[in-house]
């Protein structure tokens, strides 16, 4: 089954503060699927991709300068490469204070 479809939306990722970043805040019952991720890094940065303040979705990315690990819309029947738990949002924990941006491609229902 594919889960790619009407309802995709498109989010500009621009974080720069240490720990947690929302990149989509939690809706009750929903959850929040990533179909493709796109990250520059400023400088040197751990990043986590968590659902909601407790769980790790990835572990620690270690970004340095210029840096872009991408998660592109490339997986078998177009299933997504992160779900969040149900009433969570996407956050991104950065190890320092340096600017991270980028594109998210997501659902949530």
């Amino acid at each position: 089954m594919s889960f790619l479809n009407d309802g995709i939306q498109s989010i500009v990722v621009n974080i720069a503060a240490l720990g947690d970043n929302t990149i989509v805040a939690g809706v009750a019952t929903q959850k929040v699927y990533v179909f493709a991720l796109w990250l520059w890094s400023n400088g040197i940065v751990t990043a986590t991709i968590k659902t909601g303040a407790g769980t790790n979705l990835t572990g620690g990315m270690a970004l340095v300068a210029q840096s872009n690990p991408r998660f592109d819309i490339l997986q078998p029947n177009n299933e997504p490469w992160f779900i969040t738990t149900a009433g969570n949002g996407l956050l991104i924990n950065l190890g320092a204070a340096i600017q991270v941006s980028g594109c998210m491609l997501y659902k949530q229902g």
